[in-house]
């Protein structure tokens, strides 16, 4: 799942987008007057924006612009309010609203539960040759086998499913995983690609997470993955091969 969160960068923008990347959803993040900027263009095809407003007054005129910016993003309002102004936020643009204390469990069920009735079906499994990654349960096992991965392992396993046939920079790995930290150096990300491809192919034949030089890391797609176009089709476009060695 792709979700931008909009909001001050503060506490509560910070918990909701930890809880999300947590499960292994992709979060970006975007301050309120850059989302309402008609001169920035963040990238389309998020599946959830969840708004967190900098004050308890949230303008009609707002939800209604962020609706139509957003389309057909499912729009969850955070924040604290009163009767009235979940009605206002309700009727004119929001989807749902939700307290920003909540617990992080009840965030996650209230999303789910929403997509399932958006799109009647969400993915919680990816699949790809003989491997499978449960989201809702963290599971993921290869040929049958149990492989257990930390949280970080798991967070970029989910990253390079996500984005199956398709190279990651260590930049944008260092954004989606380390978003709030300015250390990372993309030795730390070679050093947990290493770690989780011993534990994904390691013990198997055929090896599924490859090093594109000068780049980052992908992951050789499948006609069963949810995204990507095929290791046909990278080798086709960038003439290099996905399992080059840096």
């Amino acid at each position: 799942m792709r979700v931008l969160v909009i909001g001050r960068h503060c506490g509560p923008t910070q918990r909701i987008a930890r809880i999300l990347r947590e499960a292994g959803w992709d979060v970006e993040r975007l301050s309120g007057a850059d989302a309402l900027h008609d001169t920035v263009s963040p990238p389309a095809g998020y599946d959830v924006v969840i708004v967190q407003p900098a004050d308890k007054v949230l303008a009609s005129g707002i939800l209604s612009r962020l609706r139509h910016r957003f389309s057909p993003s499912l729009l969850l309002v955070s924040g604290g309010f009163r009767p009235e102004e979940r009605l206002s936020a309700l009727a004119t643009g929001a989807d749902d609203m939700l307290d920003a204390d909540a617990p992080g469990p009840l965030l996650m069920s209230r999303l789910i539960a929403l997509l399932r009735l958006r799109r009647r079906e969400m993915r919680k499994t990816y699949r790809l040759k003989g491997m499978t990654v449960d989201i809702a349960s963290r599971r993921v096992t290869r040929d049958g086998r149990d492989i257990a991965l930390s949280a970080r392992e798991f967070q970029l396993l989910v990253l390079l499913m996500q984005n199956a046939g398709r190279p990651l920079s260590r930049s944008t790995i260092i954004d989606r995983l380390w978003p709030d930290d300015l250390s990372v150096a993309d030795n730390a990300v070679d050093a947990l690609a290493s770690r989780l491809r011993r534990k994904i192919d390691g013990p198997f034949e055929t090896p599924l997470i490859g090093t594109i030089r000068g780049v980052g890391y992908t992951l050789a797609a499948g006609d069963d993955t949810a995204t990507g176009s095929g290791e046909a089709a990278w080798k086709r476009s960038s003439g290099r091969d996905w399992r080059a060695v840096a």
